[in-house]
């Protein structure tokens, strides 16, 4: 395997269709990122290591570390997955814009600190004026 292959893999790992987790399919309007001073700020305030919900294409590169939804990122650094592991210290999460995936995020979220340390989780979500 070359870099050039597995830049070629990732992008078809995550064009909009692509299968990811149990079947479930990208959306790649789901990926996008608030402006870096928003982050920057974010992870000075909050001592913020690690982003979840991320992809090699759009994580935090001044983070340790980010967790994707494709086992292959690994060899670009990421964890996998997002649910792999209770969260732990101070995280960021950017978790896909539809109603089930935001609230098995939190729900997945609230959990942690019930079993471990305690927890800081900083989460983008969308202000929806209905319910989607």
């Amino acid at each position: 395997s070359t870099l050039p292959h597995d830049i070629g893999l990732l992008l078809q790992r995550y064009r909009t269709g692509a299968q990811k987790l149990k079947g479930e399919e990208v959306n790649t309007q789901n990926h996008w990122s608030p402006r870096p001073q928003v982050l920057d700020a974010i992870r000075d305030c909050y001592e913020i290591k690690e982003e979840s919900f991320a992809s090699p294409l759009n994580y935090k590169t001044t983070l340790d570390s980010y967790r994707s939804a494709h086992d292959r990122d690994v060899i670009l650094r990421a964890k996998f997955h997002a649910y792999s592991e209770k969260y732990r210290g101070s995280i960021y999460m950017n978790p896909e814009y539809t109603s089930t995936e935001l609230y098995k995020a939190l729900s997945w979220t609230i959990s942690a600190p019930l079993e471990q340390e305690p927890l800081c989780a900083m989460a983008v979500y969308p202000r929806w004026q209905k319910e989607k």
